[in-house]
């Protein structure tokens, strides 16, 4: 596929992709695998191997912000984790990686005390390679603890939250001991306040409330704690994942398309002209009507473009990705581990990366996803061309970006004929809560308090996500986004605003 074809696609592809994070960054609630909820000692080998991949996928990912984000599939014969990053693997993510493998290995033959030791090596080797990640994870919680108890200093449950937060800020000057107390207040009895009070939406600004916050990263510092748990168990019920295992980093495409910039005719009218097929007059009069309305009042436009220009800061192709797209082009050579089609990553996917994997003819499972646009989100296209496999994969890769701009197109014009507001915006990693670490917690409430309280306080783990009216969805739409720093040239590659529902290439 020629560059500059590739290039026409993307734009085709970004439009309604830019228009559709603009009235809604967040597609949907988030999609969470169920077995990763449920104990370990009821855990089937299949359920247990993935979160097994999963954990170590977490546990290299080492700091915020994307770079090191992991994923992980493993090959049978020989057993092989192949592993990508979004950006490397780095050196030292792929020694880490190593040393933890051959840690786990010699779980097996422990006995129980020599267990508990190596599980305390471990863990304390993984926080101290993972600080950066963590002390961020404490400092977004701490600023969100004042806040709080601002929020609580008149209310009868403040005493409880002061205690509940020194308690916190007494165990933060080392890292080990803070995830260990993390870990620890989400089996308590006294954390159920900040569940109840996370529950609850913020129905004036549309958004999680504090005190989701709280639980979140409460949670995220527990998880370290967690993750290396589930790898003890999968050391001792599937010791043959970790015997003599061989590493196989994964780097991404050494010749990326970049997003393209802004053109011309990036506006409304000609972004909804190319979504629409041609002869659907009504629809086209429609959507046009609906965001004229909303350009009226809030220059959603004007938006648009701003948006557009900022898209490609730092584009990437994304990890999970990198190995599906790897997976594809060596099939031939590689046999999954009991041809399960799975792919573990530190964190849930984006809603692109869903999308992708989901119409992907490789067919692995679809993973967790917190179902967020991020829009320095790349493709894995290629403009390779000539004959062979590499016309093959040209052919893959323009098949996969036409797809992927049809759903795309099709949900933007479900967003503006509903204008349903935007949802509150989603984690992009889970809390990290089981069922079980709920159930202590609840046993040990009920205990206490055996009078009924009203509703269960713990009937769900999701945030609640109102829907807007579409005042609501109107005034959240106002929101301010810093000009581009620089301009960036034009593009030839221009389609025409006048020519309705442009072709897919």
């Amino acid at each position: 596929m020629p560059r500059e074809q590739v290039k026409k696609l993307l734009h085709r592809f970004y439009e309604p992709l830019v228009l559709l994070h603009v009235l809604d960054p967040t597609q949907g609630d988030h999609v969470r695998e169920e077995a990763d909820r449920l104990p370990l000692d009821i855990t089937s080998s299949k359920e247990l191997r993935r979160r097994l991949v999963s954990a170590l996928a977490y546990i290299c990912d080492f700091e915020k912000g994307g770079d090191s984000f992991t994923a992980i599939f493993i090959i049978q014969s020989p057993l092989t984790y192949y592993i990508a990053c979004n950006e490397g693997p780095r050196p030292k993510t792929l020694s880490f990686f190593r040393n933890t493998l051959d840690h786990f290995e010699k779980v097996y033959d422990l006995d129980e005390g020599q267990r508990a030791r190596a599980k305390g090596k471990i863990l304390t080797e993984s926080v101290k390679f993972s600080s950066k990640r963590l002390k961020a994870y404490w400092s977004f919680l701490r600023n969100v603890l004042v806040r709080c108890e601002e929020i609580l200093k008149d209310e009868p449950e403040s005493k409880v939250f002061s205690a509940l937060k020194q308690g916190l800020i007494d165990s933060s000057p080392n890292l080990l001991t803070l995830c260990h107390h993390c870990y620890g207040l989400l089996k308590s009895a006294e954390f159920n306040f900040v569940r109840e009070r996370a529950n609850l939406a913020d129905t004036q600004n549309n958004k999680r409330n504090l005190f989701a916050e709280v639980k979140h990263f409460v949670g995220r510092l527990a998880f370290h704690v967690k993750t290396i748990d589930v790898l003890m168990v999968a050391a001792v019920r599937l010791p043959s994942l970790f015997q003599d295992p061989e590493i196989e980093p994964v780097k991404g495409p050494p010749e990326q398309i970049q997003a393209p910039a802004l053109r011309q005719q990036t506006r409304l009218g000609g972004i909804v002209n190319r979504m629409v097929k041609p002869g659907n007059r009504e629809m086209l009069a429609e959507l046009n009507d609906r965001l004229a309305d909303l350009d009226r009042t809030f220059q959603v436009e004007d938006l648009v473009r701003r948006t557009y220009e900022r898209k490609g800061i730092e584009p990437r192709v994304h990890a999970e990705l990198i190995l599906l797209e790897y997976y594809y082009k060596h099939c031939a050579d590689l046999e999954l581990f009991e041809n399960d089609r799975y792919i573990g990553t530190s964190k849930p996917a984006c809603y692109c990366c869903s999308l992708y994997l989901r119409e992907h003819p490789a067919a692995f499972e679809q993973s967790a996803s917190h179902q967020r646009i991020y829009l320095n989100w790349l493709p894995p296209a290629t403009s390779a061309s000539g004959p062979g496999s590499a016309c093959l994969l040209a052919a893959h890769s323009q098949k996969m970006l036409n797809r992927m701009t049809e759903l795309i197109r099709t949900r933007t014009i479900e967003q503006i004929r509903t204008q349903s507001g935007r949802r509150p915006k989603n984690f992009d990693s889970t809390t990290g809560e089981t069922i079980s670490t709920r159930a202590i917690a609840a046993l040990q409430r009920f205990q206490e308090v055996p009078e009924p309280q009203g509703r269960d306080s713990d009937s769900s783990d999701h945030d609640s996500t109102p829907e807007g009216d579409e005042d609501e969805f109107m005034s959240d739409l106002a929101i301010q986004l810093e000009p581009p720093s620089d301009e960036r040239d034009r593009d030839s590659d221009e389609d025409s605003e006048l020519t309705g529902g442009v072709e897919l290439l």
